[in-house]
């Protein structure tokens, strides 16, 4: 699992967090520190995920967009469904 992500420029750090530590959440998103908390009990593909959707929050936070948290997470959720179902995370980064 990635350490750091950038996300509109800004470098964001990744933590795996014991599981005590995360208020029965899976992740977080922290601006104020640029952090995204993930839940370190969780399997690897779930965490995955659970990072995807940590970075469309941080993106919204960024770009000061309102969303209530349901909708982020069916959002989030389909988008990693496309992009895993496609193959998309390799093909979109692969140069021509």
């Amino acid at each position: 699992m990635v350490k750091k992500v950038r996300i509109l420029g800004i470098d964001w750090s990744i933590k795996h967090t014991p599981t005590e530590d995360m208020s029965d959440n899976f992740g977080e998103c922290h601006p104020g520190s640029h952090t995204i908390r993930i839940n370190e009990i969780l399997p690897e593909s779930q965490q995955r995920a659970v990072l995807f959707h940590e970075i469309i929050e941080a993106v919204l936070n960024e770009l000061e967009i309102e969303m209530a948290h349901k909708d982020v997470t069916a959002l989030s959720a389909v988008l990693y469904a496309v992009i895993q179902d496609n193959a998309l995370a390799t093909t979109l980064t692969k140069e021509n």
